[in-house]
C-alpha cells in the first residue's frame, strides 16, 4: 500500500515543523476577492485568515488558522480536493507563513500605485507631445496666433487664397519651408527646383 500524498496527512501525525492548527489553502478561485476568500475559510471554521497576494509563487493562496488541531484536521478533510468555480483546492499543513507576502492594505496600495504610474507617465508623455506655443509660431513675421499640436482639424479643400497663404507662410518661415521639402522628398513628389509646373484644376 502506497504512502499518503507528500504534504497532506489525514492521520494525527504532522510533518516536522508544521503547525497543527494552520492550513495552507492553494488554488483559490481568482474570481473571489480577498474578503470573499476569507469568508469562505471562516465558513469552514477558521478563526483567522491571511490571504496572500494575487502575484508571485503563492498567488491565490491563503493561510487559515483554526481553534484546535482537530478543527484544522476536519477542515483539511473537507476542503482538500474541493472543486470551487472550476478550481480544485489543494490544502496542506502550513509552514513558514511569516515569509509569505500577505495581501495587506499597504501592499494593495503599492499595487494600485504601480498601476497608476504607467498612466501618469503616459499622460506626461502626451503633455510633452502637445506643447503649446503661446507667443505664436513666428511672431517676427506676424504669425502670432497660438498653436496646439494636439488639435485635430477638418481642413477645407484647397483654393487660390489658401494656396497663396501657404506660399506666404513658406516664404516667411524658413523651418516650415525646409520641412515641406523634406515631406515632398519623403513622398517621392517631383522636385520643385525647376520650371513652374502647370496648375492643376481645383476640386
Amino acid at each position: 500500500m502506497s504512502a499518503p500524498s507528500s504534504e497532506v496527512l489525514y492521520c494525527g501525525r504532522l510533518p516536522r515543523g508544521r503547525s497543527g492548527r494552520t492550513l495552507l489553502v492553494r488554488h483559490l478561485p481568482a474570481e473571489l476577492t480577498a474578503a470573499e476568500k476569507e469568508d469562505l475559510l471562516r465558513h469552514f471554521g477558521a478563526s483567522s485568515v491571511r490571504v496572500l497576494s494575487d502575484y508571485g509563487r503563492l498567488k491565490h493562496t491563503a493561510f487559515a488558522t483554526f481553534p484546535s488541531d482537530s478543527a484544522a484536521a476536519q477542515a483539511l478533510s473537507r476542503l482538500h480536493q474541493l472543486t470551487l468555480l472550476g478550481h480544485t483546492l489543494v490544502v496542506e499543513y502550513a509552514k513558514d507563513q511569516d515569509s509569505a507576502p500577505a495581501l495587506s492594505q499597504s501592499s494593495q496600495s503599492e499595487k494600485d500605485k504601480s498601476l497608476e504610474e504607467p498612466v501618469k507617465e503616459e499622460k506626461e508623455k502626451k503633455a510633452l507631445n502637445c506643447l503649446k506655443i503661446e507667443s505664436g509660431i513666428a511672431p517676427s513675421h506676424g504669425l502670432t496666433f497660438p498653436i496646439n499640436s494636439c488639435l485635430k482639424y477638418l481642413y477645407p479643400p484647397p483654393s487660390s487664397a489658401i494656396l497663396a497663404n501657404i506660399a506666404n507662410a513658406l516664404a516667411s518661415v524658413p523651418k516650415f519651408y525646409v520641412q515641406v521639402l523634406h515631406l515632398m522628398n519623403k513622398m517621392n513628389l517631383p522636385s520643385p527646383f525647376g520650371p513652374i509646373t502647370p496648375r492643376p484644376p481645383m476640386v
